[in-house]
């Protein structure tokens, strides 16, 4: 995501802005590169997510196992 943010969007934008005062409008590929931006952005998200769930899940086994009793209790 840094990468994203501090790299290749600039890039793409910047790349855009300097062809465009040139004469060069080519908004279909400021569009391309911004929507591969944001598909990855979203995987991303999704793979996060995923992760953060698989960790409650984790979590919450821990906890159900170390608070509830022990069936070696007499």
């Amino acid at each position: 995501i840094n990468a994203m943010l501090t790299d290749y969007l600039p890039s793409a934008l910047g790349t855009y802005v300097a062809s465009a005062r040139a004469g060069h409008d080519d908004q279909t590929a400021l569009l391309g590169q911004l929507h591969a931006l944001n598909e990855s952005a979203a995987t991303i998200l999704a793979a996060t997510q995923a992760n953060d769930i698989q960790a409650l899940e984790v979590q919450s086994i821990f906890l159900g196992t170390k608070f509830s009793g022990s069936d070696l209790d007499l």
